[in-house]
């Protein structure tokens, strides 16, 4: 099992049993170079599925004859051949998503369903994006990134999350608020002048 990234060109170097295409975004290149990248990889997959939430992944998949998965609001992940609820200690609707693809590639190489349901509610998350900073008086918990290379694709997923850690929306404003930051801080600081 690989995470393959577009960011280098070495994408392409892969030749999977089993691909799955998560999502196509602008994080490190414009699009008509990303497209040219996942369409060699996708053509090298020999079973290629394809993340129909995503909209280039989807248009991709579709025109190569690609297997789509989706999660939906509740939190159950749409598979080729079952649905499969799905309960990640992490916050957002990119993390349910990512979880739909862990447990997708899980069940193509025959882990049996509860195997993946048990571990998928245990996994503790990547470290540096999502860790608790703290929680207010008011019981709201505050996650954060804890560092500056968070990507405009991810600020965007979690606008959209969809999880049970989402107290009347106020987990989004304390976390947008601290990656907005590190954001700035990341852009501004090497322009900074001594004053």
């Amino acid at each position: 099992v690989a995470e393959a990234c577009e960011s280098d060109g070495t994408l392409v170097g892969y030749r999977p049993a089993i691909g799955i295409i998560h999502n196509i975004t602008r994080d490190h290149a414009e699009l008509p170079s990303l497209r040219a990248q996942f369409t060699r990889f996708a053509r090298q997959c020999r079973r290629l599925f394809v993340n129909a939430a995503c909209p280039e992944a989807k248009a991709l998949g579709q025109a190569l004859g690609a297997v789509p998965y989706r999660v939906d609001d509740a939190g159950v992940a749409h598979l080729p051949t079952r649905t499969l609820a799905l309960t990640v200690p992490q916050p957002g609707r990119h993390n349910l998503e990512n979880a739909a693809a862990a447990a997708l590639g899980a069940l193509a190489i025959g882990v049996d369903a509860a195997t993946v349901q048990a571990l998928l509610a245990r996994f503790p998350g990547v470290a540096r994006r999502f860790e608790v900073i703290g929680t207010t008086a008011g019981g709201i918990r505050v996650v954060g990134p804890r560092d500056r290379g968070i990507p405009a694709g991810e600020l965007g997923a979690v606008t959209r999350a969809g999880n049970p850690f989402l107290k009347e929306g106020k987990f989004v404003d304390a976390y947008l608020a601290i990656a907005l930051a590190a954001r700035a801080a990341s852009v501004l600081a090497p322009r900074a002048q001594p004053v």
